[in-house]
Formats: structure tokens, sequence, C-alpha cells
């Protein structure tokens, strides 16, 4: 009796792996597990993404704190989708030199050709030597 069940539950092993196997195998390629292609040369950068619209807005969050969050968009003027697009976020100080840096992923999912993405990035006790400006914001990586 207990040989048995050991079979049986072997035998539904097998098949539930071969299902397993089976539909792995079956499912079309996507672009999302493909292998990134990134493009660091800023000179090229024009030619994909723009970030028409930045702005910042100033809360507090439940123990009082200032939020600062940094908002805008990202507009793929591309042919590609693009599946990553790095921000680098300036704080300056008001004599211009740079008091926080935050290296920032924009996209969250894929942006297909000719459509725009909003992004925003929250943050907290920016030093005190900030000059309450909105931050410079750089593309630093594009990824497709």
């Amino acid at each position: 009796m207990l040989q048995t069940r050991i079979i049986i539950g072997g035998f539904l092993l097998f098949g539930l792996g071969l299902i397993g196997l089976w539909s792995a195998a079956s499912r079309p390629p996507s672009a999302d597990t493909e292998p990134l292609v990134f493009i660091e040369n800023e000179t090229v950068f024009s030619d994909y993404v723009e970030l028409p619209r930045l702005g910042i807005l100033t809360g507090t969050n439940f123990l009082g704190h200032r939020i600062r969050v940094i908002e805008g968009t990202i507009s793929n003027i591309s042919e590609q989708t693009l599946r990553s697009v790095e921000l680098n976020l300036e704080f300056n100080s008001f004599d211009g030199e740079i008091v926080l840096e935050s290296l920032e992923q924009g996209l969250r999912s894929s942006l297909p050709a000719g459509e725009d993405r909003r992004y925003s990035f929250s943050f907290e006790n920016l030093p005190p030597e900030w000059n309450y400006r909105v931050p410079e914001v750089r593309i630093t990586r594009i990824g497709y």
C-alpha cells in the first residue's frame, strides 16, 4: 500500500515537471527577456528621450518631517521601446556647489515609442545648504 502511494506520487511529480517544462518552452520570447542594450553617450540621448516637465512638491510625513517630491515626465521620442532610463539628480547650494547627488531609475516598466510616463522621487532631510530649487536632472544611461 505504501509502495503504491510512493509510485503514484513519483508519477504525479514527474508529470507536473513535464507540464512546467512544456509551458516554459512554449512561451513566446518577449522584449523584456532579451538583454538590455545600453546607450551611455550623452550626445545621442536627445534622439531617444525628452524630459519636458519637471517640478517639485513639498509636504510633510506623519512625523512632521519635510518631504520633497521631484516629479517629471519621460517622453520616448525614439522608435524603440525603452526599458531603462537612469537619471542623475543634482541638488545645488546657493554657490552652485553640488550638495546632494542621487542616481535614480526613471522607468518602472517598459515605455513604448511615442509615449510619456511620469516619475517621482521622494527626498527627506535634504542638506541645509540646498538652494530650495528644482534639482538638475540629467540622463546618464538609456536601455532598450
